[in-house]
């Protein structure tokens, strides 16, 4: 009976050691819930997928006509309410504002194309250059668009790894390595092409750091589909809901908005004409 017993942990132990290393080994994460359904979608290619998701958020011709997007949000975080403005200017230019509710100070953040700054209150005057890591993140983010669109001129690499269902949708899963610390999962819905899940894990100072976002709520504005609703789920670090509550495209933003402000510029009357 003792060697029967010990024959059985060790064969669960093996079968527990068989799944890791088959999951390591294929080098793809999957989220909690998702059901792989297909590794291959007979009959459609991902560029017929992404074909169908563009035309799905008004098309490549309005997705190409975007010059500038400013949006206006509430995020709410750790139980708190923050006001989010955001403003994105082609080529290649980000900013955005966040303030708790309540409290009267602003935090800013700015990317030029080239240079980016942190700056805290009304004025210049707690206003600092970030290091590289930050900049390449505040640059990702001027991207008016994910990392699908235009992805080879983004320097990304896309795989289509199949249908999986998750909370009971099909959908067309879409790998996206960024580079080599970087990758995307996307979860596009099989039936109307919306993006319902994106999956980033990525590798910072010898860490993984896994971001999820859920999106849904969608709306047209000005003949494009926008999530208005998005919860972010970075493990270990915090989770958010945000409520988009304003979004504006090509409606006019300063360029200055981008730059380093002077000491006599009042940060917050700053971006675009709101």
């Amino acid at each position: 009976m003792v060697k029967n017993h010990y024959s059985k942990k060790y064969l669960l132990l093996i079968f527990i050691i068989t799944i890791v290393v088959s999951l390591e080994m294929s080098g793809e994460f999957r989220l909690e819930n998702e059901e792989l359904i297909a590794s291959y979608s007979p009959g459609i290619t991902l560029s017929k997928i992404l074909d169908n998701y563009f035309e799905a958020k008004g098309g490549e011709g309005v997705m190409n006509a975007v010059t500038s997007i400013v949006t206006r949000s509430t995020q709410t975080k750790f139980g708190e309410r923050f006001i989010v403005r955001s403003a994105k200017k082609s080529p290649e230019k980000f900013r955005y504002s966040y303030q708790k509710e309540g409290v009267e100070d602003y935090f800013f953040y700015g990317y030029n194309g080239t240079i980016a700054w942190r700056a805290v209150g009304k004025s210049i005057a707690n206003c600092k250059i970030l290091n590289i890591e930050k900049t390449k993140d505040l640059g990702e983010q001027a991207y008016f668009f994910s990392w699908l669109f235009k992805y080879k001129e983004k320097g990304a690499l896309l795989t289509h790894l199949g249908v999986s269902r998750v909370n009971g949708i099909n959908t067309y899963k879409i790998k996206a390595v960024i580079n080599k610390n970087k990758t995307i999962y996307y979860y596009i819905d099989k039936e109307n092409y919306q993006l319902r899940i994106s999956l980033a894990r990525e590798e910072i100072d010898n860490k993984i750091i896994m971001t999820k976002m859920i999106f849904s709520d969608y709306k047209f504005v000005e003949g494009l589909l926008i999530a208005h609703k998005i919860i972010t789920n970075k493990f270990g670090f915090f989770k958010q809901t945000e409520i988009i509550n304003q979004f504006k495209i090509n409606s006019g933003i300063f360029d200055k908005s981008f730059e380093v402000p002077g000491r006599d510029i009042r940060l917050e009357k700053t971006i675009g004409r709101e």
